[in-house]
């Protein structure tokens, strides 16, 4: 393959410093890129090798980069973009769904978090969430989810109107 023939791809974790802000990424690139939400299979083909083989520069603790299971952490965001009426919401290292979920408890149930992940559901907050295992309390200190958004920051895509652009350049 001489160098006109080399296949140029947009480097989509170039800037991601962290896993946290790879994942947060990954998520906002999902929506756009998935084949169920009007985007292109080799495109977000191509979105899901380069998470994969994603390493941060910098770790919130020692070993982080070897315990990261992206092939997980993909397949829990897959299976959540499918479900309608929910809101996936990027805090951290956690993942949290909100909005109409009672209509889709078992659904959400049913998704396998992996060896990495657990899923619970926060009775306080009325959230589920898919958190790292590996994850300790170390606060007395319950927060709130507002708190935490503040705290972690947050990616959170509006699923009705990212549906509606799709639509709008599809027809």
């Amino acid at each position: 393959m001489n160098a006109m023939e080399t296949k140029h791809t947009k480097n989509y974790f170039e800037d991601c410093k962290t896993l946290d802000e790879a994942k947060s990424l990954y998520y906002k690139l999902a929506m756009q890129l998935h084949p169920d939400k009007g985007g292109n299979t080799a495109d977000f083909q191509e979105l899901l090798h380069q998470f994969e083989s994603f390493r941060p520069r910098t770790e919130k603790f020692q070993g982080e980069a070897d315990q990261w299971k992206a092939q997980e952490y993909a397949h829990i965001i897959d299976q959540l973009i499918k479900i309608p009426g929910i809101i996936i919401e990027i805090c951290g290292s956690w993942v949290w769904i909100t909005g109409n979920t009672k209509p889709h408890k078992d659904e959400i149930k049913s998704i396998d978090p992996g060896e990495s992940f657990k899923r619970g559901f926060n009775r306080k907050k009325e959230a589920w969430y898919f958190s790292p295992k590996s994850y300790r309390k170390r606060s007395r200190q319950e927060l709130d989810l507002d708190q935490i958004r503040d705290l972690y920051g947050s990616q959170k895509v509006d699923r009705e109107r990212e549906e509606k652009n799709n639509k709008r350049y599809i027809n």
